[in-house]
Formats: structure tokens, C-alpha cells, sequence
């Protein structure tokens, strides 16, 4: 069969189409006038021509601009939350070094519950702190005599309930866990304090009179952290386990 001379080419299996022409590509953005409305990536890859406005003149550089503005905003705004999160990781970890510093200095039991209970209120910014026990036996009345607050029997776990921290974002205290500084809780914090002979259930516990301060999605690496060296001073002071 003799083909049409005007008719075209048949294209071969396997090779590729062949390429939209220019007629065609205006023929159909003609047919489709929403097409850079839908899929706006597409201006990152052309070249504009010099900006032409009228009536019936879409400004092309006008979109890529507005575009690339856009997204300006977005990195200079994602940019600015990552400055701001590693500032305040720097002033966490800042603050958690000094008040590390304030407990291992002191040379005496009583100037350890001190700088607990005096110097990690201003060291971590919050209002109250407290380190208390439960059990009442000779090694715990010498927590309690140089100043650590008494807990009644539970305590630790009616707050832990198994965990090592704990954060609260509204709470309020009685007396039970922070003592006189109850009437300034409105946000808390818990971690569990460990002595080596496992006899003494302990809380380090921080209180904030600003509720939210403390929030239950916030990591308490920090919290179990100064947990773990109180607990190991501590545990200098007390009698040896039989």
C-alpha cells in the first residue's frame, strides 16, 4: 500500500514520541488557561521574557516572582525556628550545667538539700523546687533532719505511676509534695530519685506558678539527668547498707 506523502512518519516500537511543537504546546495552555494556576512548579523552569503588562497580558514574571517570594518567607521562617530551637537547647543545657555545678559544690548533707531546694528555682527558672523521701527509717531521718521534705507512703509511685519523669501542664498541691511552696504550683515536674540501696523512694520535684510551663510532650532528659546526681550525692550521706 502506497502511503500519503502528507501523512505522518509512522513512529517506530520502542522509539519516543516525539515532541510537542510549539503550536501545540499554545494550542493547548489556549485550551487549558488554568494550567499554571494548577501546577505552578512549572514556572521554575521557564524563561520569562522582559515583563509586558495589559489587558489581556498574563504578567508571567509577576507569578515567578510572587512564587519565589513565597518561598523566601518559608525558608527565612523555618530558617528562624532552628536558630530559635538551638538557642533554647543551648540555655537548657546551660541552665542544667549550672544547677548540676550548684549540687555537686556543696560539702555538707544540709548545703546539698539547699542548693536543691534555694538554687535550682533561680538556676532553672521556676518557682519551687523540692527533694523528699518516703520511708521513715534511720538513713531517712537523716534526709529529712538536714531539710529533704517527707513524703507519705506512695507518694512517689500515686505521681510516677511507673515512669521515670513526669511533666504536668495544670496542677495544684496540698502540701504533700512541695511542702510550703504548695500555694505557687500551678505546673509540675517529677522525676524519680534512685539511692543506692533502693530503700528510700525519692521525687525531685520542680513547680512552676505559671501554668503550661511544663508541658507532657517535653522531653525530661534534663529533669532525669539532675535526678540522677542528686541521687548519687545523696547516696554519699547515707549509712552504709548492712
Amino acid at each position: 500500500m502506497t502511503r500519503n506523502p502528507d501523512s505522518p512518519t509512522p513512529r517506530q516500537p520502542g522509539t519516543a514520541p516525539d515532541a510537542p511543537t510549539e503550536d501545540q504546546v499554545a494550542a493547548y495552555l489556549t485550551a487549558h488557561p488554568d494550567f499554571l494556576s494548577r501546577r505552578p512548579e512549572v514556572l521554575d523552569f521557564l524563561t520569562l521574557p522582559v515583563r509586558v503588562a495589559g489587558d489581556n497580558v498574563v504578567d508571567l514574571q509577576r507569578a515567578m516572582v510572587d512564587r519565589l517570594k513565597g518561598k523566601m518567607a518559608l525558608l527565612r521562617e523555618n530558617a528562624q525556628g532552628m536558630i530559635e530551637t538551638s538557642r533554647s537547647n543551648q540555655s537548657v543545657q546551660a541552665r542544667a550545667h549550672a544547677a548540676a555545678l550548684a549540687m555537686v559544690e556543696p560539702p555538707t548533707l544540709p548545703g546539698l538539700i539547699r542548693a536543691i531546694t534555694d538554687d535550682l528555682p533561680i538556676l532553672l527558672d521556676v518557682d519551687v523546687a523540692t527533694i523528699g523521701f518516703e520511708i521513715d527509717n534511720a538513713g531517712a531521718a537523716r534526709l529529712f533532719g538536714a531539710g529533704a521534705h517527707r513524703l507519705a507512703p506512695g507518694a512517689v509511685e500515686r505521681v510516677l505511676r511507673g515512669e521515670p519523669a513526669v511533666l504536668f501542664d495544670q496542677a495544684t498541691d496540698d502540701g504533700s509534695y512541695f511542702g510550703a511552696g504548695a500555694g505557687l504550683v500551678r505546673s509540675a515536674a517529677f522525676a524519680r530519685v534512685l539511692l543506692r540501696d533502693s530503700a528510700h523512694p525519692g521525687l525531685l520535684a520542680l513547680a512552676a506558678r505559671t501554668p503550661n510551663t511544663f508541658q507532657p510532650g517535653q522531653g525530661t532528659e534534663v529533669l532525669r539527668f539532675l535526678a540522677d546526681i542528686a541521687a548519687a550525692l545523696l547516696s554519699k550521706w547515707l549509712p552504709d547498707p548492712a
